[in-house]
């Protein structure tokens, strides 16, 4: 008979800002400074996902190669509708990069 352990519970944070986003504070961060964050606080996923643009996926991508980290491609955009607009938060395949 085998047994199963079942379901592995992982740290995810689906909305990861960069310098690229206009709200971001610390203009001066690296993406190795962003991954190793992540990494130091047991998270095993992030999404990149800062607002209007995508520029930083890959540079992200690269910084967590070799770590124990997923890196999922994704943008916030504002769009219009409500009384201050929408925000979508939009991910993508593991396997995409910034030019999708």
């Amino acid at each position: 008979m085998t047994t199963t352990k079942g379901l592995k519970f992982k740290k995810f944070d689906l909305q990861i800002h960069t310098p690229a986003s206009d709200d971001y504070e610390d203009k001066k961060a690296t993406p190795e400074d962003i991954v190793n964050t992540a990494v130091s606080k047991g998270v095993e996923g992030i999404a990149i996902t800062d607002h209007q643009t995508g520029s930083w996926v890959d540079s992200i991508k690269k910084a967590a190669k070799g770590k124990n980290l997923t890196v999922f491609p994704g943008v916030a955009l504002k769009v219009h509708g409500g009384k201050d607009g929408i925000n979508l938060v939009i991910l993508f395949d593991i396997h995409k990069n910034s030019s999708h």
